[in-house]
């Protein structure tokens, strides 16, 4: 009897090593929850205004603008030119310093670069570190400085209106066999042909004009912002603008307002006649000398150049 219970503690004790996983319940596996994953926030198209474009003011392409200059760049070169006008000429027995006004060429070269560049090196010397106004090495004439910057696209237009003279009383154009004739009228208008290259833009512009074969040369400034009232400011470096009246100058120095219509006499000037008065004061008869009428000594006449300057490739 006490063998059969010792064989049955036996057992129970084997039993109790061998299944002890079987005497433990088992856990549940804990399944995770899945995140529900949170939907993309709508983007919203962005809302597109349609805009008019505004109405073509003009039919004036694209490039042609860049002759057109603001207030300022206008004021940056008005204030050189009233300054240096304002200046004594240069006597002709002493070496130029700045207490004297430039010459007619160099004040056009200075005030164009003024213009342009914001600044010029003229009349230190005729070295310029633009290469368009460098006279260094080049004859210092309008026609060449103006050639220089058309070749830099500094120059859009060029106009050349001509002269006519009187023979035995009939009014005939001034041409290279006619050299002789004394200037009597303007063929056509330097007003209405200013006006014509401008066109229909609105802003202002600026042109240089050379008078008889670059004996003399000035800047003309155009105010068009309104075309209805155009606006003609005569420049250069001599003491015949502005206007004296009573003793006191009507404008200022290097910056004279001109008129459509008028004289040399009314105020403001009329700019067709100032024109006309300024060629008989600055001609040059190269067919003949004067003294010996039967030497020739060249072939140029009267006639006026008229050149618009524009941005270009700066």
């Amino acid at each position: 009897m006490q063998r059969s219970n010792l064989s049955i503690i036996v057992l129970l004790a084997c039993l109790s090593f061998t299944l002890p996983a079987f005497s433990q319940d088992k856990k549940p596996a804990v399944k995770k929850k899945e995140e529900k994953k949170k939907p993309a926030p709508k983007v919203e198209a962005p809302k597109i205004k349609l805009v008019a474009k505004p109405a073509k003011t003009d039919s004036v392409p694209p490039p042609y603008r860049d002759d057109v200059f603001t207030t300022g760049e206008i004021e940056r070169m008005k204030t050189f030119l009233i300054s240096n006008a304002s200046k004594r000429a240069q006597p002709k027995n002493k070496l130029w310093s700045p207490a004297y006004s430039l010459v007619c060429i160099n004040t056009v070269r200075a005030g164009l670069e003024y213009l342009l560049y914001r600044e010029s090196s003229i009349p230190d010397s005729l070295f310029s570190r633009h290469a368009a106004f460098n006279a260094f090495s080049r004859t210092n004439r309008i026609d060449v400085l103006m050639e220089q910057l058309r070749d830099s696209g500094l120059v859009s237009k060029t106009q050349v209106l001509g002269f006519s003279g009187l023979n035995r009383r009939k009014i005939i154009p001034i041409d290279s066999l006619k050299s002789y004739l004394d200037p009597y009228e303007l063929n056509g208008s330097l007003w209405f042909t200013l006006r014509g290259m401008i066109g229909n833009v609105s802003g202002w512009s600026v042109f240089t004009v050379s008078l008889c074969a670059g004996t003399h040369a000035a800047i003309l400034t155009v105010d068009h912002r309104d075309m209805d009232k155009m606006l003609v400011y005569w420049s250069d470096q001599t003491h015949n603008h502005p206007v004296i009246a009573g003793g006191k100058a009507t404008t200022q120095y290097g910056w004279e307002l001109m008129n459509e219509k008028g004289s040399i006499r009314t105020l403001p000037r009329g700019l067709d006649a100032y024109a006309l008065h300024a060629m008989k004061t600055f001609w040059c008869d190269c067919s003949y000398d004067k003294k010996d009428k039967n030497a020739k000594v060249g072939a140029c006449f009267p006639e006026l150049v008229i050149w618009r300057v524009g941005r270009g490739q700066l």
